[in-house]
């Protein structure tokens, strides 16, 4: 994309998605960083933009909120690639090929961060989410995560209020995934829809500030709770 984007000093919103873009060029072919210091939305999704591209966007230092769903990012995650952003509140990289996050304490204004849909697999550490203490959403929906590391004491975990698992695939009769939910003591909103209860034991003992539980469509019959009830 051979545009002069950052001749437009007074832009706020950008939506560029769906255009097939595989980066940020000049008129003279080099990458171009872009440095509209007055951008606070910016849409790329549905494009072709890979990790390199990442660099290019450190001069977004107003961005609010940056969308890069269905692009071309794989591999290891570093958000210190966006350190820049210091007031970055939403963050979307849905539908991606993203194996590893790590965090960053650059983004400690973030609120909201969407990763449903990649490859994440196996254990989860809450400790790259530790910096990011007002981090108040969280969606991992449609990954094969299968247990959540980490402690009641971190710092992020205080604020978070919603935690979105759709889609995890399960082990038949396994709870490992629930019972690695204790360290997130303050959620208000847990959606684990879409997923594979059946013939488990489930404790949700420690999310005493539940308001919202959403559970459909996840095969629970058969399933037991601790507390001593379970579905037909």
């Amino acid at each position: 994309m051979s545009v002069e984007l950052n001749s437009l000093t007074n832009l706020k919103n950008l939506s560029i998605s769906g255009n097939e873009i595989e980066g940020f060029k000049s008129f003279n072919g080099g990458e171009e960083l872009l440095n509209m210091s007055n951008l606070q939305h910016l849409d790329i999704g549905y494009n072709y933009i890979g990790n390199d591209v990442l660099s290019t966007l450190r001069g977004l230092s107003s961005l609010k909120t940056l969308w890069m769903y269905h692009n071309q990012l794989k591999g290891t995650f570093d958000l210190k690639e966006l350190d820049t952003m210091s007031n970055l509140e939403v963050l979307f990289l849905d539908e991606n090929n993203i194996t590893k996050f790590i965090g960053s304490r650059g983004l400690s204004s973030l609120k909201t961060l969407s990763m449903d849909d990649n490859q994440l697999k196996g254990s989860f550490d809450l400790k790259e989410l530790d910096t990011m203490s007002n981090l108040e959403e969280l969606d991992l929906s449609r990954n094969n995560i299968t247990k959540f590391i980490g402690s009641r004491e971190m710092r992020s975990l205080r604020n978070l209020r919603a935690l979105y698992l759709w889609g995890i695939i399960t082990i038949k009769g396994s709870s490992t995934l629930l019972e690695s939910l204790g360290a997130l003591a303050h959620l208000e909103i847990l959606d684990l829809s879409g997923s594979n209860f059946e013939g488990a034991t489930l404790s949700l003992g420690a999310s005493t500030n539940l308001k919202i539980l959403h559970m459909s469509e996840s095969h629970l019959k058969g399933t037991r709770f601790a507390q001593g009830w379970y579905f037909l």
